[in-house]
């Protein structure tokens, strides 16, 4: 396998955008060529038309670019055309009668979009064995060591390809035996020659003209907590809060990813919005920011590093602005302003991330998500508040939602509260918020790398329901003997005797955290036994008092209850004066009526994962049974308990 191995030079207006250097060569001239005769065109619209039997026109919607013999071949054409800008031409000028001989077609301008070239039908050469050689009537002949290249009519246009090809190695066809023949060249090793610079060498500090007008951020609120994906059809997948379309993806997997960047963050920024330039997406920046709460950690399947010290914003002419650390091309803006805003926001991150980059919309764009993720914590730690950093919640308003891959979510509808491994995790999680009404940290603001695993959490407040958190995965340990000792670089350790219980980030977080213990006698633990790559992230924990053994629960059996027959109904499950939850079932909320049946009104309705309160019943009224329930925004109605088979509600709690 040959090693390829690619130098990527902004020389000769070359310039690769977005941070997406695909696999499309860009070109850097061994030497002055003649003026370039070429034609621009837009990536984003090429199609291919079938014009009956004069063959397949590869078209940008307003030039005719090139014709091929079969559809297979039209199809390998926009695989190429796609990856660039410019198809260039050397000899139309000439006037022999078979001049299409005598007309080379290469094509320049890096698109930006992902892609490959073909290399199925390419013949190599030594770029040092290319000469020139007068045929007479018959022109100048381009040859290498080992073949005849290509015919010019003059010895300029000639030149002319020598030049150019000694930047690549190997010409490349699409539709060889037949009439209609494509042509690209292609790079395995791309150089770049040193030239003479035609200026003086530019201080290492760019020194930028004063006065530029640095715009304002332009930034979306939203509730993480509303977020939801919707399927457009055709269109793809929508991101939306319910109020606004935030962003289209191509594909639902692409659109999950993006969901779960949205959930960490609270705004969607953007730069460039009032551009007003034909590729005006391609000049939209698109950012996210403020902390969610949830400490998602974002996705890293396409992100590019950068170094946040070395960003600096070049001038590129007609093209706009672009912010680059000296190493990578990342984003192109329209004018100096945005690129200067762009440059301090990123200065803030190591990396820019991508979704949906593959995608072969035409308007791709558009359905490219961006944001910015750091691979380690940089700056300063938040300022966390003085004092217990707790939030209040309605225990009433708790609700689970499944976030596929990325697991479980608790949530108060407000505040995305903690993430889960699994739906057991879950529900274990849910049982110990729904007997408190604050969940407290210590060590939020810590910035290492392992981040989470340096954060303890414990719960306050009494709900009022008479729940006791569970005993799950639970140690014992003596208040009266917890202590500190400094681990050095790992950190503090609270310790209970010789034994450790936890790991602080510094000396005030473990005397911080060993205050909270020293109300209660054991510390619980959810989601231990999780093999994710961010395990700590759903590891979480709470504190309880050892229950005296008079007061451990003894198994009495259930009666069951002496009800009428409801024929078409299910067992009743559900139990009064106690919490319930609209199962996870077909995806559809379960409706809260007037009454014990469905000819009464509908008052609301409430999603899988809803809590509620259950306050009587239960009443026959077929094919249900009923009962009477409270919700936590105060309404008094009827649901439905299921079918057989499937149970629309159930009873949820320890």
């Amino acid at each position: 396998m040959r090693l390829r191995v690619w130098f990527v030079a902004l020389l000769g207006g070359i310039m690769l955008s977005a941070g997406w250097l695909g696999n499309a060569p860009g070109i850097t001239w061994a030497r002055p060529m003649l003026a370039e005769d070429c034609i621009s065109y837009n990536p984003a619209t090429l199609t291919i038309v079938n014009e009956g039997a004069s063959g397949w026109l590869l078209t940008d919607g307003s030039s005719r670019l090139q014709m091929f013999a079969s559809q297979s071949d039209a199809q390998l054409g926009l695989q190429v055309a796609r990856l660039y800008t410019q198809q260039c031409f050397i000899g139309r000028g000439n006037t022999r009668p078979d001049r299409s001989r005598y007309i080379f077609v290469y094509w320049k301008g890096s698109s930006g979009l992902s892609g490959t070239l073909p290399t199925n039908d390419c013949i190599p050469y030594e770029r040092a064995s290319l000469s020139i050689a007068n045929e007479g009537a018959d022109g100048w002949v381009l040859t290498s060591s080992t073949s005849r290249i290509k015919m010019f009519d003059t010895q300029a246009d000639a030149q002319a390809g020598l030049d150019l090809l000694r930047n690549y190695d190997r010409v490349c066809y699409i539709g060889r035996g037949t009439s209609k023949i494509m042509t690209y060249l292609y790079a395995d090793v791309l150089l770049v020659i040193p030239v003479e610079p035609l200026l003086p060498v530019m201080p290492v500090e760019p020194v930028l003209p004063p006065a530029v007008a640095i715009p304002p951020e332009d930034c979306i609120p939203y509730n993480p907590a509303s977020l939801s994906i919707i399927d457009q059809g055709a269109n793809g997948w929508l991101l939306t809060d319910g109020a606004m379309a935030m962003r289209l993806f191509d594909t639902q997997a692409d659109a999950q990813l993006g969901l779960r960047v949205a959930q960490a963050h609270t705004q969607q920024c953007f730069i460039g919005r009032s551009n007003a330039r034909p590729e005006r997406s391609r000049y939209i920046w698109e950012y996210w920011q403020g902390d969610s709460g949830l400490g998602i950690v974002l996705p890293d399947n396409d992100c590019l590093s950068h170094n946040p010290a070395t960003l600096s914003v070049v001038d590129q002419g007609a093209s706009g602005w672009l912010v680059t650390d000296g190493t990578s091309a990342i984003k192109l803006f329209d004018t100096q302003g945005d690129a200067l805003l762009a440059q301090s926001i990123m200065a803030g991150y190591d990396q820019n991330c991508y979704i949906g980059r593959g995608n072969a919309r035409p308007d791709r764009y558009a359905y490219i998500m961006s944001y910015l993720r750091q691979s380690v914590m940089l700056g300063p730690p938040p300022v966390m508040p003085a004092g217990e950093d707790c939030l209040a919640y309605d225990p009433f308003a708790l609700t689970l939602s499944d976030q596929g891959a990325l697991g479980w979510i608790l949530t108060d509808g407000t505040s995305n509260m903690l993430l889960l491994d699994d739906l057991p995790d879950a529900q274990l999680a849910a049982n110990v918020a729904m007997a408190h009404t604050q969940q407290c940290f210590v060590g939020r603001g810590n910035t290492r790398p392992d981040r989470y695993a340096y954060i303890f959490e414990y719960w306050k407040g009494d709900s009022g329901l008479g729940l006791e958190p569970p005993l799950d995965d639970c140690l014992t340990y003596n208040p009266a003997n917890l202590t500190l000792a400094d681990g050095g670089a790992n950190g503090w350790f609270v310790l209970d005797g010789t034994h450790s219980i936890l790991l602080m980030d510094t000396q005030a977080d473990a005397d911080a955290a060993r205050q909270a213990m020293l109300a209660h006698t054991m510390i619980c633990y959810i989601g231990r036994d999780n093999t994710r790559p961010d395990r700590s992230r759903y590891v979480h924990t709470y504190l309880r008092d050892t229950p005296a053994p008079s007061a451990l629960p003894t198994p009495v059996p259930t009666p069951t209850p002496m009800l009428p027959p409801c024929t078409s109904a299910p067992p009743p499950r559900m139990i009064v004066n106690h919490i319930g939850r609209v199962t996870f079932s077909t995806g559809e909320p379960v409706r809260v009526r007037t009454g014990p049946g469905t000819g009464n009104p509908i008052l609301t309705l409430l999603p899988e994962g809803t809590i509620f309160y259950v306050t009587g019943g239960p009443i026959c009224g077929e094919p249900y049974w009923w009962w009477s329930v409270q919700t936590s925004t105060g309404i008094i109605g009827w649901m439905a308990e299921g079918v057989v088979g499937n149970y629309f509600i159930e009873p949820f709690g320890p």
